[in-house]
């Protein structure tokens, strides 16, 4: 799969938006509130439909209870935080090794740059 920042952008938004984009909805209330539930447990976290779900305030990295995201295979990254009103996209290439530096630096990055 191809994209470009600005669709992962949008992408972001939409999910942000609880399943709307430019004032369309595109993915039922009902269906987004499924995707977001925690299906299976995993330590401070949890996994719903196609997310990674902060479950309680000790997580991984900085964030807020109900911030949900994903990581793909070759180093993107992105989370939405719906308690702050906020998305982020991380595009890199990166090997595994250092992939966790980069995601945890983004995310204390983003977090430390907030003032509320």
């Amino acid at each position: 799969m191809v994209s470009t920042a600005t669709d992962y952008a949008r992408f972001c938004q939409f999910l942000l938006n609880g399943g709307e984009l430019d004032g369309v909805r595109l993915v039922s209330a009902e269906t987004f509130k499924q995707m977001l539930s925690p299906h299976v447990p995993a330590a401070g976290q949890a996994f719903g439909w196609g997310f990674i779900i902060r479950v309680n305030e000790k997580g991984v990295y900085p964030g807020t209870v109900g911030d949900f995201g994903w990581s793909g295979f070759y180093g993107t990254y992105f989370w939405i935080d719906p308690k702050r009103d906020l998305y982020a996209v991380l595009m890199s290439q990166v090997p595994a090794a250092v992939r966790e530096k980069y995601r945890r630096f983004m995310r204390e990055g983003v977090y430390g740059a907030l003032t509320n």
